[in-house]
């Protein structure tokens, strides 16, 4: 009898330890840089801090003052950083894909190699920011402050650049093939051996840029603006110049095979060896 009775408490006692176990909350096992997902730091004083390596992935730091932090290799994937202070900050090989940097100050801001594929960078400030070998493939780019840009080998496939001021940068040998750049500013900017593959540049301003062996076959180039710009040897196969201004344009030995030059204006224009140019009259 007595023995009944103490499995009978064995087996009570034990219903009541499963319970208190299954009532504990279970730990998180996520790792950190998934778990710092949803974190908030929003206006973070972190000017100057070494932060290199560190995973920000989706963390919302609208505001934050990072003004010549280290963030060399860090993740910021997904951030938030609208109206964020990133001022001569480093950013070397930082993963900055799909971030939201509205309105952000990036001005001397080393991009060496950054990742910023499809960022939202709308009215954002990169006046003199290195970003030589970056990714900005399908970035936002709109009215952003380009100018000085030091973009060598940089990537803005299919990029919206519509508005922004490329003014004096330095984007030889980019890729900007695709970009929608109408209306945008690139007075003098240096785009030699720069790939512009069907780009829509309707109104952009290239007064005295370098086009020297640039790739611009099929861009549209519709009312653009390239007085005195240097198209040495450059393709223009299929482009369209409706309405462009190429007065005083160095066109010898370009491509304008196919190309559409219904009221452009070609005054003084150099066309020796062009290919495909019949008149240099300034209609």
């Amino acid at each position: 009898m007595a023995r009944t009775e103490q499995n009978g408490f064995h087996r009570r006692n034990s219903k009541r330890s499963a319970g208190a176990r299954s009532a504990r909350p279970e730990r998180d096992h996520r790792p950190p840089e998934t778990a710092i997902r949803t974190f908030n730091m929003q206006g973070a004083q972190l000017a100057g801090a070494n932060l290199q390596g560190e995973h920000f992935a989706g963390v919302d730091l609208c505001g934050a003052n990072l003004k010549g932090a280290n963030l060399s290799g860090a993740c910021l994937a997904g951030a938030i950083m609208a109206d964020t202070n990133l001022e001569e900050a480093t950013l070397k090989s930082a993963d900055l894909s799909g971030t939201c940097l509205h309105r952000a100050c990036l001005r001397d801001t080393d991009l060496t190699l950054a990742n910023v594929q499809n960022s939202d960078l709308y009215g954002a400030n990169l006046s003199q920011a290195i970003a030589t070998g970056a990714n900005f493939a399908g970035a936002i780019l709109q009215e952003t402050d380009l100018s000085e840009l030091n973009a060598i080998g940089t990537s803005f496939a299919g990029a919206d650049l519509r508005q922004a001021d490329l003014s004096w940068a330095r984007l030889q040998r980019a890729d900007l093939s695709n970009v929608i750049a109408i209306a945008a500013i690139a007075y003098q900017a240096d785009l030699s051996r720069a790939t512009v593959f069907e780009a829509e540049l309707i109104g952009i301003d290239l007064h005295g840029a370098n086009l020297q062996r640039a790739k611009l076959a099929q861009a549209h180039l519709l009312r653009a603006s390239l007085f005195a710009t240097n198209l040495q040897n450059a393709d223009l196969f299929a482009a369209d110049l409706t309405g462009a201004d190429l007065r005083r344009a160095n066109c010898s030995t370009a491509n304008f095979e196919r190309a559409i030059l219904t009221d452009a204006r070609l005054l003084h224009a150099t066309t020796v060896g062009a290919i495909g140019l019949f008149t240099a009259e300034d209609i």
